[in-house]
């Protein structure tokens, strides 16, 4: 592998020069990057993933750096906010060669170009496991959504379908291969930038759903001082999930699996008609109390095994 700069110059100088140059007085190749002004706020969240814990330790390059920077994407998704630029911190094992970088650092530059977002700086070193950490950064043009606006009578929604990437996680563990729906959902999330900023003037609260529906919709109940009841037989699944997974086992799954990186809102039921067009799903509505409640189709309290990824 190459040597530090030389490494840097190689593979990660050319995503600096991605997006609009006239944001930055200083970019890449000094102790610090430089931004300047802006009179919008600003939102940035930092997201780490190591390998063998966030992803398996023989993921190909290109789909580790997908699930890297689409996770970290996702937390500006559920801010509402426009992606501007990121950072990077690679720790790299010894064993990984310049090709193995070459292929990394050709995914980031697509998904950077996606979004108009340069790399405007970060570190690089030597570590015996796989670490990346993606800081980024984003502008708000309207006030961001937070997990502490859900009220009673709220409406709870989600976008897309959950449980794909849970379930590829589950059939790769088994050592089989998923299909390719269920596959690109784990190993190539797409954060729901557009969706976010197309919900932020009608939603009350927010949350990307990362850890499984109802850890993170918890989080929101917790935050807004609220419960929630969802309705399992509501929850959008795609038809490669229900080809795959036994159907005892889907809801659990699509609950509780995490890695979706869809986003699950709450808004007024005055403004369902505003979201109409939008591929999101009702799913459940805001009570009193707390916690989240999980309801089967004929109305029973459904408790499940977990409620979703733990980080430690």
């Amino acid at each position: 592998m190459s040597h530090e700069f030389e490494l840097i110059a190689r593979h990660f100088a050319p995503l600096g020069a991605i997006g609009d140059p006239n944001r930055f007085l200083i970019g890449q190749g000094d102790d610090c990057a430089v931004v300047n002004p802006d009179p919008r706020p600003m939102a940035f969240s930092i997201d780490t993933q190591v390998s063998g814990r966030h992803f398996f330790a023989d993921t190909a390059p290109e789909y580790i750096a997908a699930r890297g920077l689409g996770a970290a994407l996702s937390d500006l998704a559920a801010m509402g906010a426009t992606p501007a630029f990121f950072t990077l911190a690679l720790s790299l094992p010894d064993n990984l060669d310049d090709d193995w970088l070459a292929r990394y650092a050709q995914t980031l530059e697509a998904i950077a170009r996606t979004w108009s977002i340069p790399l405007i700086g970060g570190d690089t070193t030597a570590s015996p496991l796989l670490v990346q950490s993606f800081q980024v950064h984003g502008y708000l043009d309207q006030a961001p959504m937070t997990r502490s606006g859900a009220r009673e009578g709220d409406l709870v929604a989600v976008s897309g379908n959950l449980g794909d990437a849970a379930a590829a996680v589950s059939i790769l563990a088994s050592g089989k291969q998923p299909s390719s729906t269920l596959a690109q959902a784990f190993q190539q999330p797409k954060p729901q930038i557009t969706l976010g900023k197309a919900i932020a003037p009608w939603a009350t609260a927010c949350i990307d759903i990362s850890d499984g529906l109802v850890a993170d919709l918890g989080h929101i109940c917790e935050n807004s001082q609220c419960g929630a009841e969802i309705q399992l037989d509501q929850l959008p699944l795609s038809q490669a999930f229900r080809d795959a997974i036994p159907l005892a086992e889907q809801m659990a799954l699509a609950a509780a699996g995490g890695d979706d990186y869809q986003l699950c809102f709450t808004l007024p039921p005055e403004h369902l008609q505003q979201i109409a067009h939008l591929p999101v799903t009702i799913i459940g509505k805001i009570v009193q109390g707390q916690g989240v409640i999980c309801k089967d189709r004929d109305g029973r309290t459904v408790t499940l095994a977990k409620s979703g990824y733990q980080h430690r």
